[in-house]
């Protein structure tokens, strides 16, 4: 009877959304956020696997998931309240996720659907998982006698509802962006994530931002999708803006079921298929590209050291501008550089070095050739001869920094852009549109023949972390030594 469900359920999955699902959406699906999903598939609950380095679950998985979780084919009552299921259709069972909170370490959200179809979303923190398991009973029968309220007409002014609660698109947002913002800097995340957002909400608040919450139904939405999808000049945006703008619209509508502005959620929206994508062979650089941009660097001592740097290791920039002269050394003959942070903005024009790496990534070591490893030495060494220099220096705490400005303060990935952008119009016209990232895409494109693919995973410290995690415990000193030989052989052939 089990296996005819969830073979039931996963036919209806696969004629909505094919057989394998993207996290966006089992969360648009399952009604869950991202992130839930995101820990769901980290802490094994809901099966994953990896297709082409994307995560993805297969439409049986999903639909085991939701069995086990339900605990009921679909359709049926709740067992967890037989003695209101005239009002109440189903109480999904829920699941307790541990979140960083010291007060209440633990989280959980699950769904109550009324018979007239009203599905509500209700999240709990608490201390324990009894006391959530607690708070779920009383949450379930205040809920109930709100809705028995709503639909007798009897609502007390103290209960809030969606029917009391008008608010247009624009408030709601600016409500969800608030506590989005707080919570990201409350966790150290990027501050170009947190302005991102607001981008995306502002985008979308142009369309239909003075629009009553409550009364923005799918044609209302979809319409605003393909409205953003083209910029003033009827040109199509990029599919990731687009895609971005969708999920920070999903968050506000899941914000507003949450907090009593609406009382169901929208369905899934489609993507216009005309958005275009990144050429993703215009990232990487040619070898005479590459050979007119060393040869251009070579009279500017930073330029030249950081971008031999980068394209011999594979490093993002914010990972080589947080570098220290610690993080260089020499092991067992072969020089190796340890990754372990990133120069990342968290205000306005404040950028810091924060102790981690992007995506959750772990620390690892990447080696290099000799030569690169004596032009970083030497490069640092004739930073700190300066006097003037080294002075400011002290002042700010950067004296280990091996890529620090005139002013004593560490390089930003947002200034060296417009620099280097300025330095390569003046000197290299002709190739004028290098850009510092496109140097750990061509070194991927070329290591990849002289090293095996998955330690090329590694070194670059690939972000799907059970394909990461997988191979970084792979790798032994003689990996690391077929990278030092291949990072001298790929820089070799560049130069010849």
């Amino acid at each position: 009877m089990m296996m005819h469900e969830m073979m039931k359920r996963a036919t209806a999955i696969e004629k909505r959304y094919g057989k394998l699902l993207s996290l966006n959406a089992v969360a648009e699906y399952l009604g869950l956020d991202l992130s839930t999903v995101e820990a769901l598939v980290a802490i094994g609950e809901l099966d994953s696997v990896a297709v082409a380095g994307i995560c993805m679950v297969k439409s049986v998985h999903l639909a085991k998931f939701e069995l086990d979780v339900t605990g009921m084919p679909m359709g049926t009552s709740s067992p967890v309240m037989e003695e209101r299921e005239v009002d109440i259709m189903k109480v999904s069972e829920g699941s307790i996720y541990p979140v960083k909170s010291s007060k209440n370490p633990y989280e959980m959200r699950f769904f109550i659907t009324f018979d007239d179809g009203v599905k509500r979303s209700v999240k709990l923190r608490g201390a324990t998982e009894k006391e959530i398991l607690q708070k779920k009973q009383d949450k379930v029968l205040e809920e109930l006698e709100k809705y028995r309220a709503e639909k007798g007409g009897a609502v007390e002014p103290s209960v809030a509802t969606a029917v009391t609660k008008p608010a247009t698109f624009r408030e709601v947002s600016e409500m969800w962006y608030e506590e989005f913002r707080h919570h990201n800097e409350s966790r150290g995340n990027s501050y170009a994530n947190i302005e991102s957002a607001k981008y995306s909400i502002k985008a979308i608040n142009k369309v239909i931002g003075d629009i009553e919450i409550a009364k923005i139904d799918k044609e209302a939405a979809q319409e605003m999708i393909n409205t953003i999808s083209k910029d003033s000049n009827g040109n199509y945006r990029s599919k990731s803006f687009v895609e971005k703008a969708m999920r920070k619209f999903k968050s506000v509508m899941d914000y507003a079921l949450e907090n009593g502005y609406i009382d169901r959620q929208i369905g899934k929206l489609v993507l216009n298929k005309n958005l275009h994508e990144p050429d993703k062979d215009s990232r990487f650089i040619e070898k005479e590209t590459l050979v007119a941009l060393l040869e251009c660097i070579q009279k500017n001592q930073f330029y030249s050291t950081l971008i031999n740097l980068m394209l011999s290791s594979g490093m993002r920039q914010e990972e080589a501008l947080a570098l220290t002269i610690d993080d260089i050394m020499i092991r067992d003959g072969i020089c190796q550089i340890y990754v372990s942070k990133v120069v990342t903005e968290m205000a306005s024009n404040d950028f810091r070095v924060i102790d981690r790496l992007k995506h959750g990534e772990r620390a690892r070591y990447i080696s290099i050739p000799k030569e690169t490893y004596d032009m970083v030495v030497s490069y640092y060494g004739e930073q700190i001869k300066d006097t003037a220099n080294m002075s400011k220096r002290r002042e700010n705490g950067t004296e280990r920094y091996i890529f620090v400005n005139k002013d004593g303060h560490i390089r930003n990935k947002r200034t060296l852009y417009h620099s280097l952008k300025d330095y390569l119009k003046r000197n290299m016209p002709q190739d004028g549109r290098v850009r510092l990232h496109m140097l750990r895409h061509t070194f991927a494109s070329l290591m990849k023949s002289e090293v095996p693919l998955e330690v090329v995973s590694e070194v670059l410290g690939h972000k799907d972390i059970s394909v990461t995690l997988r191979f970084y415990a792979s790798q032994t000193m003689e990996d690391h030594k077929r990278v030092f030989a291949g990072a001298e052989a790929m820089m070799k052939k560049i130069k010849e």
